[in-house]
This record gives C-alpha cells, structure tokens and sequence, in this order.
C-alpha cells in the first residue's frame, strides 16, 4: 500500500507468496487476487484460482466480484484459460452465494440451458429471479423471457426456489427479503 515504504507491487507479491506458502489464508486470497489482475506478478488465472482455492479451504473466501471474474475466464476460455464451463460454475456459485447479481444471473442462463450442469429450466428461472430481484435490467428481461417460455406451473415452482435461494444467502434484516 505504500505506507512507512514506496509503493511495490512486485515486492508486495513477494512477501505475500512467503505468507501463503506458509498457509496465511488472508494472504492467499490476497495473492489469489493478485494473479487474477496481474498485479506485482504476471496474470495467470490458473494460479488464481489456485490460491484462492487454498484460502477458502480455510474460510477465506474469494470476493464475489473476484469469484465471478474467474467464472467468466473459465467460461470464455480467455487470458490462458481452458474453457472449462463446470469450473465456470464453481466460481459463478461462490459469486452468487455472496449475494452478487450478476454471477446470478449467469448461474440462471448455466442451469437454463445445461452448461457446465445438469440442465434444470426452474433452476435457472430460480437463480434469475434472485438476480431480478436486485434491479438488474437483463436479469429482469431474462426472466420475462424464461417465465413465458416455462409456462405457469414451473413459473410457480422456480419462484417457490427462488425464496429457498434467498433464505439462504441473504443475512436478516436484508432490504431484499423473500
């Protein structure tokens, strides 16, 4: 960060390999981060997701916007990726288990259509709905699109889901309640 010495990522990254080699979870997942963005090390999402990997095995999980990045490397097969839509979805569920909308909404679109799972329609329509539920105006058109497709009674079903879902990533007292 700079403070009491000049800012050096490199360095930084050093030190924080020593502390994570060592089995510091924080400073896997900081490491973790690092490699995700290429910050003081060459990107590599392959050592990301690696490391964030050990430090969730010790509760440190990965941020959901860093899990919902490596969700869409391994969907895309991008920055020295194999395509790997089950890893995919792995990540994307960390994401959405935090509460973030768009790993959601592409956990919706993955269920919906089979991909990197079993396909399961009021699955999908479940984890849209949960995105929708946020604002977001894709998820909300997905959903519309889903639900007409679907038809009343896995409509009805899906939403009954969708509740289960919220219960159980959404602390109390959240302003978005099931």
């Amino acid at each position: 960060t700079g403070e009491g010495v000049p800012k050096d990522a490199v360095e930084a990254a050093k030190w924080c390999r020593e502390a994570a080699e060592q089995g510091l979870g924080v400073a896997q997942q900081v490491l973790g981060h690092s490699y995700l963005i290429g910050d003081g090390v060459i990107q590599d999402i392959g050592e990301s997701a690696k490391w964030f990997q050990k430090a969730e095995d010790q509760k440190f999980r990965a941020s959901a916007p860093d899990a919902y990045v490596l969700g869409l490397y391994y969907n895309s097969g991008k920055c020295g990726v194999v395509k790997d839509y089950v890893e995919a979805v792995k990540w994307y569920r960390k994401a959405a288990d935090q509460g973030y909308g768009p790993a959601q909404a592409k956990l919706g679109v993955m269920y919906a259509n089979g991909i990197g799972v079993p396909k399961d329609e009021i699955e999908g329509l479940a984890w849209t709905n949960v995105s929708a539920a946020s604002g977001d105006k894709d998820a909300i058109e997905t959903r519309d699109k889903m639900e007409v497709h679907l038809g009343r009674d896995a409509t009805l079903a899906a939403q009954q889901r969708s509740k289960e879902i919220m219960k159980e990533i959404l602390p109390t007292g959240h302003p978005i309640q099931p």
